[in-house]
Order: structure tokens, then sequence, then C-alpha cells
């Protein structure tokens, strides 16, 4: 046992450490939270592989956004399901915590962010240009739009942020502890649940633009590797000794793809390099969808070819985008790994059996690594979860600080780190298509908050017998979704301010329930 402290602590599950010292429990925090983190990560990467394999259904959409709010929900779980009913109540304000911080960081720092990361200048139709930024920081001439879709997940959850009033409207009128308002607030979040998920399945929508944009990022992998073996076969690299993208190897491999010599590539050499590429791949098939999205990706004048500069520029984006020195998640490396050969500044000396070694793995293997993946992250998650929320605990009494504000900060960075990059980086490319999915992605992490996250914690408050006295949190909770559901699910087109409005609500939302609670008294 470790306690830099008076005073015991009880270990959690007997071996793993505390303390009930400031300095201890912070050390605890800390490390814990990066358990999580890493747990909340492996369940990312495996999820993501899993998408490489999948095609949209049970799978992706029942599946795959549960395991995402996993993480949330079992720091919910773990704070009011153990000891005395008094001391469930006291710790399961980290839960409420968890829930109203994870919600209100996706819909502030997550969309907002992603807004930021994803704007571009706004045409005269009203609609974003695609990878075009001339005007800066301008807050009504740059911003993002989404496509038709995205603005009905916005909607949904809308729908779903009424289910709070179904135990909070009660609370108001003095039924603060009553088991039967908890049963139906149970029960509606469990019926939500059950619909959203029906609707995944039905309408999967977000699963195909995930699955789309997997298979994109796993056709650029496949070129930039298909491209430098190219450059192998005439004595050169594709990349300098700096590990700089060579412009004049990547001229001579045009002319090599530019079969009839007219100085252009047209979709029909494209369709022809893609389908040399699928032949050394066990798993890669051709779809017309793959040319589209090259020729979409390259010609940028919309001649219906790629002119020399156009594959130049391109596959230059394509190949600093994928060289693996970047930080990008372990899913990612694994591919690149196989699809890039040898790396950049590799030997050009290999022999056939190399070559081998470079194929993708099955799709039996990916599906093995994958549950490999989300098993380990699932039990890291359930192992770590209760220790950190007793660390929190602890660390609230002896800093005085509710435990309230400590996990709303602390526990949403642990268990949605993942997200949150992965939803900056998309929207980084600045196009539509990429935003649109972030957006949905948010829209429907919000929508799993709002009906998983909260059916856990109703249930853990009707089980257990506690108390519902949380007006304050379930208020900035509810404003917060509301302003967010309301100006996504309006327009397509978003602009800059949009951006900072939202953020904004992510300081609020902390001075407003320290307001309510000790300036109003709310509970």
């Amino acid at each position: 046992m470790f306690s830099a402290g008076g005073g015991g602590c009880e270990e959690a599950y007997g071996f793993l450490p505390c303390s009930n010292s400031l300095a201890g429990s912070v050390s605890l925090i800390v490390a814990y939270g990066y358990i999580l983190l890493q747990g909340a990560n492996l369940i990312s990467d495996g999820s993501e592989l899993l998408l490489e394999v999948l095609n949209p259904g049970l799978i992706g959409g029942l599946l795959l956004p549960i395991l995402g709010a996993l993480p949330d929900c079992a720091i919910i779980l773990m704070s009011g399901i153990g000891g005395t009913v008094e001391e469930a109540q006291e710790q399961v304000a980290v839960g409420v915590g968890t829930l109203a911080g994870s919600t209100i960081m996706l819909c502030t720092i997550a969309w907002g962010g992603s807004l930021i990361a994803g704007r571009c200048d706004i045409g005269e139709n009203g609609l974003a240009i695609n990878r075009k930024l001339t005007k800066g920081w301008s807050l009504t001439e740059t911003g993002v739009s989404t496509d038709v879709e995205t603005p009905r997940n916005a909607i949904i959850m809308l729908g779903t942020v009424f289910l709070y009033l179904v135990v909070q409207v009660p609370a108001v009128f003095g039924h603060n502890r009553d088991p039967i308002v908890d049963l139906v607030g149970l029960v509606l979040a469990t019926l939500t649940l059950a619909a959203y998920c029906v609707y995944q399945v039905l309408v999967p929508e977000l699963q195909k633009r995930r699955i789309r944009f997997a298979r994109q990022n796993f056709l650029r992998r496949y070129a930039v590797g298909h491209v430098h073996k190219l450059a192998g076969s005439t004595g050169k690299d594709l990349y300098d000794a700096n590990g700089n993208i060579n412009p004049l190897v990547l001229k001579d491999i045009f002319r090599i793809i530019d079969r009839n010599g007219d100085g252009e590539i047209d979709a029909d050499e494209i369709k022809a390099m893609v389908t040399g590429m699928s032949l050394s791949a066990k798993n890669y098939q051709v779809e017309e969808s793959d040319v589209d999205y090259w020729m979409n990706q390259f010609d940028e004048d919309k001649g219906g070819s790629i002119g020399e500069e156009e594959f130049v520029k391109g596959m230059s984006r394509w190949a600093s985008a994928v060289t693996p020195n970047r930080t990008t998640s372990q899913a990612d490396l694994d591919l690149e790994q196989a699809l890039l050969p040898n790396g950049a500044g590799a030997d050009d000396d290999d022999d056939d059996d190399s070559d081998e070694q470079k194929e993708p793995p099955s799709k039996q293997a990916i599906a093995l690594k994958a549950t490999m993946l989300l098993v380990l992250g699932t039990a890291l998650i359930g192992v770590f979860s209760d220790p950190l929320v007793d660390s929190i605990t602890i660390f609230s009494r002896e800093s005085s600080i509710p435990p309230f504000f400590v996990s709303f900060v602390v526990t949403p960075f642990a268990s949605n780190a993942s997200e949150l990059v992965s939803s900056l980086l998309i929207a980084s490319k600045k196009q539509s298509k990429k935003i649109s999915l972030t957006f949905a992605q948010v829209y429907g992490a919000v929508t799993m908050n709002n009906s998983l996250a909260l059916g856990v914690f109703l249930a853990l408050v009707f089980f257990r017998g506690l108390m519902w006295d949380f007006s304050s949190e379930v208020t900035v909770i509810m404003v917060t979704v509301l302003s967010l559901g309301i100006m996504g699910s309006q327009a397509r087109t978003l602009k800059l301010w949009h951006a900072f409005v939202m953020l904004a609500f992510y300081p609020l939302s902390i001075g407003l329930v320290a307001f309510l609670d000790y300036g109003l008294g709310w509970h």
C-alpha cells in the first residue's frame, strides 16, 4: 500500500496503490488516467481495424458505438457501485462529472476545434471551398460545409438530451429519491439506446462514411508503397537523404504511368495502375470509387485527367501524410509498415521474398488483432476505472475541490483523447466529406452519452437508492447540447464564429455549475 499521509486507504483489488495525501493522489490520478487513456486508444485502434474488414451492420452499428462510450460508462459505474450508500452518494459526483465533462468537451473542444482546423473560404454560393483558405481568421467568410445527412445526426442528438428531464423535472418538485422515476428514466434511456442502434443498423450512413474513409486511407498508403516500388525499379529512391519526397523521381514515375505518352494520366491509366497494385495484395479488390477518389484528389482543374504537376503535388501530399515518422495510431503504423516497402530510404537490392513480407495482413489476421486490441483495452478500462475514481475522491477531500469539477476536467481527456485527436486530424483535411464525418462522429458520441451513459448512471441511482441531486449539472449539459444541436441542425455551412461560441461554453459550464451550486444553492 502506498500512503504518503496520515490514515489508511483501501488498495483497489488489494494491490493497486492508493494515497491519502494531496501529492500522492495527484500522482495516482495521472498514472491511472494515463492507463485509461491507453485503454481507450486500444479500443479506438481496434475499432478502426475492424472497419477495414467489416461492412455496415450489427458490428458497425451496434458494437462500435457502445465500445466508444465504454470508458465513460466504466468510470460512471465504478463511481457508485461500491461502499455504503453514503459513500456511493459522495463518489457518484465523479460519475456525473465524467458524464457532464465528456459531453461538454465533445460539444465544445472537439466540435469547435474541428471547425477551426477544417475551416475554408466560403464561396458566393454560401458553401465552403474545399482546401482553400485565403481569408485566414475571418469570422464570417471562413467556415465549413457538411453534407445533407450530418444535420440529421444533430437532430437525433438534440432529441436524446430531453431524457434528462424525465428525472430532473420530478426532482424540481421534491421527488429526488423516487425509484419509480429513476426506473422510468432508465427504461426510456435503454429504449432510446436500442432505437438508436437499430437506426444505425438500418440506416448505416455514418458507418458507411467511416468505412469509406478507412478504405481511402488504405488506398493512399497502398499507392505510396506502389510508387516507392516503381521508383526502386528505376534505380532511384522516392525519398532524398533527409526523408523528403523527391519531385524529380515522381516525374519519372508519372511518365511510367502515362502509358500513351500524351502528358496526361486519364481514368483508364489510373485504373490500370490500381489494378496492378491489387495483384500483389491478397485482400484488395479494385472498385470504381477508388479511381474516382484518385481523380478527385489529383485532378485540381477538373479537366478529366491528371497533369504532371498535379501528380507530383498530389502524390507528395499523400506520401507526406503516410510517412511513419509522424504522430499516428498503432493501427495506422501497422498498415504503413505493411504497405511502405521498407520505409523511406530503403535499399534497392530487395529480393522477391521480401515482397511477401510487405503484403498487407489477411482479413482474418486484421480481425484477430482488432479483437485482441478491443479485449485488452476493455480490460484496462475495467480494472483501472475504480482506482481512478478513488484517487479523484481523495484528491477532492484533500484539496477541498468538489469531485465534480475534478472529474469534469480530468476524466474526459483520459477517456476521449483519441476521439478528440482523431476529430481534429480528420477535420484538418479541409474537405466537406471529412468535416461531415467528424461532426457526425461528435453528434453520435454525444447521443451515446445521452442514452447509454445516462442509462448506466440512472441504473446506479435506482439500484443503489441514491438521491438525484444534480440540477446544476443537468442544466449545463442541456444548455450546451441544445445550443450545439440547434446550431448544427439549422444549416449546412457553419462559420468560424460558431466555433468560438461553442468553445466558450466549456469554461462557462464550469462557472455556471459553481454559480448554481454555491450562489443559488441548486442541488
